[in-house]
Formats: structure tokens, C-alpha cells, sequence
């Protein structure tokens, strides 16, 4: 991965001991932080490295099985701080990734492959072309064009019985065959794959155990090209979720409190994206002034705690909005895993956001 767009995935911390095995020898190191694409870590200094060297980590938690180049290295006191880009195959364990995280790093970076994301016998793939997400299959019952069309009330049960008995004596595609059994009209052919793309897209979200990897390959011309939008599949996606302790999960990745207060986001890029918000999101989105916490928010609301807190971690999720605490500046999200330097939060702090881009904002998310 190219070293010049590291600060795309969103850096997780995280305090986890290990052994780290160079040139035959063994040398105690600790995770400090992580993310799609780079590991910071402390080690202690009789380590002989220097930027450039390749080194092999193994640990449990988080799971991170990779080569990765260190990209810079600090001495300090007995230990080494250390950043380092992964090499190769971007993969990992869903227990340890927001998945919004995945598609919209992949999305930065502009990326062409496969996502796949297991959890045996399930597996389901994501197309996406430079970075754009483009089709979706899935080897489930549930995620049918049949099956789809059913929950959304396009075609009735008999319908239903009679497409399965036709579809065991032809190899003709599911979509196709509901055009040429008239329980289709061919103008609604590019609607039923949107849908069928997208319901399986959103019910990933859902997923708290599996893996995922994204191979970087060309995709193939006869996948067909639907343009799918991430963000309001991440917003939906979390929408969906009703296990508080899959909520849970977000809530620790993204370092959350009821304490945590609720700002915009300060990076134009994640601020002006194409999203659909409901009326609970729309409410929601009122209370953002980046001094009302979680726990305000929630009292605020008419709406229960849970739908609340979807809509909250949807719009984190999205990077839309981000926390803050009211000691702190905001959360840092990068990848990269070096610590921000004095004269880095000096730059940040006179760059600031102009007053017009506010008032943008502002009226952008008062007329959803």
C-alpha cells in the first residue's frame, strides 16, 4: 500500500503485550495502536532496527498476522516507539474492525478487488472498483433475488413457490427469470439487483464474528455496475442492528462515553457525502453542536435510547461526526499509528474551520 495514503483507516487503540521474533531473537514489545494498515508499536530498545527493516508480527489480540515495514521509529528512555505499515493482503477478524472502516478505507484509497467477509458455511462478497462499490453475491438462502422480492412485497408467495420450482429445471439467472415469468417488468430489472446488492451489503453489518480480506484484483467487465453508495449503506447497516451488544462493540472500537460530546466532523471530505437521512436522523443530527454529549442526547431525543444510539454510532461510523471529551481535542482517526506532535496540534489549532464552511454545514443538514 501506497505509504503516501496512510491516513485512511481509522487507528483503534489498544495496550496488548507480545513477543516479537527478530533476527532469531525475542524481544518484548506492546501494541499501542492499530488500524487497516499500520501497527504502532513499543519495544524495548536492544532491538537493532532501523526505518526500512521488515519485521514479522504475531499476536492474538488484537489478531494481526502481517510483515510490516517500519515507517519511523522513536527512542525513548529503554523502549522504541515504532510505526509500521502492514505488507500485503489487507485481512482481519470483524471482532477487531468497525467495518465501516474497511469500506470507507478502501473507498480513500481508491482500491479495485474483492472484499470477502466469511464466518463458515457463510460467505458473501463486495465488488468494488476504484473504491466505488459496484455489486455484491452472497452464497445464503436469505439474500436470493427470490427471497428479496418476497420481504418486499413485489411478489406474492404462490409467485414465490412457483419461481423455485422453475428455477431447479433452468440455468437461466433468477433475475432474468422473473422478467420472463411476468412477475417482473424488464424496467425494474436494474432496480431488483440494486436491491438484492444492497440488502446483502447492509445485513454485513450485522455480523459480529468471521473475518474479512480484500484481494486487489481487476474486476471483471461482465460484473455488472451498480454504484452503490457506502455511506448510506453503513448508515442503514447500523440502522438495523438490535443487540445492544453489537452496539456495544462500536461504542468500544470508537472509544465512546456517555460523556463523549458530538461534533462535525472537522475534515471537509468526511463532512460533504452523499447521504439519506430518516426523521430519527434528522433529529439526531440537530443536537450535533460539538457541546451536547451522548448522554444529553439521549435525554433530548423522542426517540427510545437504542434508535438513538444507532443513529449516533451510523454518523461516527460514517465519520460524519466525531467525539470529543470536554478535556481533549477531537479523537484522532488516522492510520497512522505516530503519536501528534506539539507543533501538530499548534498547526491544527490556528487552521480552525471557516465560519462559511460552518454555515454550509449547517443549512446542509437542517434541509435532509
Amino acid at each position: 500500500m501506497d505509504k503516501r495514503q496512510r491516513r485512511h483507516f481509522r487507528r483503534y487503540k489498544r495496550r496488548s503485550q507480545f513477543d516479537l521474533v527478530f533476527d532469531k531473537r525475542t524481544f518484548r514489545a506492546e501494541l499501542v495502536d492499530y488500524s487497516g494498515s499500520g501497527v504502532g508499536i513499543i519495544v524495548e530498545s536492544s532491538l537493532p532496527v532501523t526505518e526500512g527493516a521488515v519485521l514479522d508480527l504475531a499476536l492474538s489480540e488484537p489478531a494481526i498476522h502481517t510483515e510490516g515495514e517500519i515507517v519511523w521509529l522513536k527512542r525513548s528512555g529503554k523502549g522504541i516507539k515504532i510505526g509500521i505499515e502492514k505488507i500485503g493482503i489487507f485481512h482481519g477478524l470483524l471482532r477487531d474492525y468497525i467495518l465501516a472502516d474497511v469500506f470507507i478505507g478502501l473507498q480513500r484509497r481508491k482500491m479495485t478487488g474483492i472484499l470477502e467477509l466469511r464466518n463458515d458455511p457463510l460467505l458473501k462478497k463486495v465488488y468494488i472498483r476504484d473504491g466505488e462499490v459496484i455489486f455484491s453475491e452472497s452464497n445464503q438462502s436469505d439474500d436470493g433475488i427470490g427471497e428479496i422480492l418476497l420481504r418486499e412485497g413485489k411478489i406474492n408467495s404462490k409467485q414465490y413457490v412457483h419461481f423455485k420450482d422453475v428455477s431447479k429445471n433452468t440455468e437461466k439467472k433468477h433475475v432474468t427469470l422473473f422478467v420472463e415469468l411476468g412477475y417482473l417488468k424488464p424496467a425494474e430489472l436494474v432496480w431488483a439487483m440494486r436491491r438484492q446488492s444492497e440488502e446483502i451489503i447492509m445485513s454485513l453489518f450485522g455480523m459480529e464474528n468471521g473475518s474479512f480480506e480484500f484481494k486487489e484484483c481487476p474486476i471483471s467487465d461482465k460484473v455488472i455496475t451498480l454504484k452503490l453508495s457506502p455511506v448510506n449503506l453503513i448508515y442503514k447497516g447500523i440502522n438495523r442492528i438490535s443487540e445492544l451488544h453489537k452496539l456495544r462493540k462500536l461504542e468500544n472500537l470508537l472509544q465512546l462515553s456517555d460523556n463523549s460530546l458530538m461534533c462535525f466532523s472537522s475534515d471537509p471530505l468526511n463532512l460533504f457525502q452523499s447521504i439519506t437521512l430518516d426523521d430519527v436522523g434528522r433529529e439526531v443530527v440537530s443536537y450535533i453542536d460539538g457541546k451536547t454529549s451522548i448522554k444529553d442526547i439521549l435525554l433530548l431525543s423522542h426517540h427510545s435510547e437504542i434508535e438513538t444510539r444507532k443513529i449516533l454510532y451510523a454518523l461516527l461510523s460514517t465519520r460524519i461526526i466525531d467525539s470529543k471529551d470536554s478535556k481533549s481535542e477531537l479523537k484522532h482517526t488516522s492510520d497512522n499509528p505516530e503519536e501528534i506532535s506539539a507543533e501538530d496540534i499548534i498547526k491544527k489549532s490556528k487552521r480552525g474551520i471557516p465560519q462559511e464552511i460552518i454555515n454550509k454545514i449547517e443549512t446542509t443538514y437542517t434541509t435532509f
